[in-house]
């Protein structure tokens, strides 16, 4: 994920990144506060020999023509799988948090000029003093915001002339709520700014210091518009009145809403993936012949 302006260049690997791959791999192991110690007494565990930037099955990120990270991978008769990704730390905090800053502050941009904006988050935290601030700046453009939080939120939503447009909602039922979804614009198509108005990544950061700043985190963008679609649609309706749900108000208070105006129950959304997704009966007995 790369930010509005010059990010990493990605790259196969070549037998002369290995100097500077070594440096990355030494650094980055070495952050671990965990492991320091151990690996500080068995120097030999920090050293990256020429296997470890297997030819043809390495990728390199370049910054500024510096090795910033690397990953390998093995192929299998059906999949690639991925073996080792190492990030220098002094380079974690410019990678997904300033790509997402990027784009929230794109989104509010787009708003300013009258466009059509907006941004929908899907995680289990956020408490990132950056991440809350870009999004203030956007809410105060008129960018609406929705925030599916499962747990923590250091946001005050639907505050006058500061967060008048984000809501916070969470979800609890009868499985953990644990995807990461991040998505950028309206999905309407702007040919000026195709990529700004339908991103949608998913990934494995919360937006906390310790996903942002201490921890490798990755994230991928959905390629496939009917999945960008799915994606932005399964958002719109946890964050919809009708689904069971808790919000979050601008004191911090949490408030379950999980009955309607006339004592029906609310839509419980993990229910209704269940069902979504369970074969019929006659589609079984199909699929079994």
């Amino acid at each position: 994920m790369t930010g509005t302006s010059a990010g990493p260049v990605v790259r196969l690997g070549r037998s002369a990144d290995l100097t500077e791959a070594s440096a990355v791999f030494r650094r980055a192991s070495l952050s671990n506060a965990g492991d320091r110690d151990n690996l500080l007494a068995h120097p030999e565990y920090l050293v990256l020999g020429p296997e470890g930037l297997a030819e043809g099955r390495t990728l390199v990120a370049e910054q500024d023509d510096v090795v910033v990270g690397f990953a390998t991978w093995a192929e299998t008769a059906d999949a690639m799988e991925l073996e080792d990704l190492f990030v220098d730390p002094d380079h974690r905090r410019r990678g997904i948090a300033m790509a997402l800053v990027g784009r929230i502050a794109h989104q509010a941009e787009r708003a300013r000029a009258g466009k059509p904006a907006r941004i929908q988050f899907k995680c289990n935290a956020i408490i990132d003093e950056v991440i809350v601030d870009a999004l203030y700046r956007a809410s105060q453009a008129g960018v609406p915001i929705d925030l599916w939080i499962r747990g923590i939120s250091a946001i005050k939503p639907g505050v006058p002339g500061l967060s008048e447009t984000i809501r916070v909602r969470s979800v609890l039922g009868r499985f953990l709520e644990h995807s990461r979804v991040y998505s950028f614009g309206t999905g309407e198509h702007d040919e000026n700014d195709p990529e700004a108005v339908g991103e949608v990544w998913l990934g494995s950061p919360d937006l906390m210091h310790r996903n942002l700043d201490r921890r490798v985190e990755t994230v991928v963008r959905v390629g496939d518009t009917g999945h960008r679609r799915e994606l932005r649609r399964l958002l719109e309706l946890g964050m919809d009145d009708g689904t069971s749900s808790w919000w979050q108000d601008a004191e911090g208070t949490w408030t379950r809403h999980s009955t309607g105006p006339d004592g029906e129950r609310l839509r419980d959304i993990q229910l209704m993936l269940i069902r979504d997704r369970r074969p019929r009966p006659g589609e079984a007995r199909t699929a079994d012949a």
